[in-house]
């Protein structure tokens, strides 16, 4: 197990060669930044190396903000201020807020509120691990929505090494750069969000609009819908993200 003070909370997975890995042979591990502990149990800890460099969706936010922060001519801390100074509560209308006094876009503004509000995935997240989050993704009406979940981990743990970064309502897949997203589109259905070019989408691999944070769609609805057509997808989102 490892742990790192700071940001987030990541988990790094290994295959294990295997056909059929199990789950007690994938580690969580709780990320944070600066300070490391590592504890490795015998034989059950996959992880010899810990990537501390920061994730390209991570640095997209970043230069989005240091972006926003350069066009208002503000400090976050004043925008903040400026924030609460409006008595607004809602996340809709302090979006609104930003767009018309500030002449922010309309995606910059939603990154700006949930950044100051601390709503964003990585914020409401941080201080949980895998499977703290985990159990509150999948909980009340979502419970029977979990055996897809680990179904699915299992068979992405043979395409080999990759990050898993817990957020708050769904989990973020990594190489260089994020591959896929899986968590709860309703309580009826997971969704599998997947980043990967040059594929054209079917009635199943649905093709989302620019600005989405997947350029494609799979809903399920059962276990048994983790097959070879849907992880060839993944594998080769995972092969591009490399």
């Amino acid at each position: 197990m490892v742990e790192q003070v700071g940001l987030e909370n990541r988990c790094t997975r290994k295959g294990t060669g295997g056909s059929n890995p199990s789950l007690s042979a994938i580690q969580p591990a709780r990320s944070r930044v600066f300070c490391i502990v590592f504890v490795c149990q015998p034989n059950q800890c996959p992880l010899h190396q810990i990537n501390t460099t920061m994730s390209e969706v991570d640095k997209a936010i970043a230069t989005q903000l240091q972006n926003i922060q350069a066009k208002t001519g503000k400090a976050l801390h004043e925008l903040e201020a400026q924030m609460l100074a409006t008595g607004l509560t809602k996340h809709g209308e302090l979006r609104d807020y930003f767009i018309k006094e500030m002449g922010l876009g309309h995606g910059d503004a939603n990154t700006l509120v949930h950044i100051l509000r601390k709503t964003d995935g990585a914020s409401m997240a941080d201080g949980l691990d895998e499977e703290a989050i985990l159990t509150s993704i999948y909980t009340g009406t979502k419970a029977d929505l979990r055996p897809i979940h680990d179904r699915l981990m299992v068979a992405l743990a043979d395409f080999g090494t990759f990050e898993v970064a817990p957020k708050k309502g769904y989990v973020s897949l990594r190489r260089k750069k994020q591959f896929a997203m899986i968590g709860p589109g309703s309580k009826s259905r997971v969704d599998v969000g997947i980043n990967m070019k040059g594929v054209d989408g079917t009635d199943r691999l649905i093709a989302l609009p620019p600005g989405k944070m997947c350029q494609y769609n799979v809903k399920m609805t059962s276990a048994d819908e983790v097959d070879e057509e849907l992880l060839g997808w993944l594998r080769e989102a995972f092969q591009q993200a490399g």
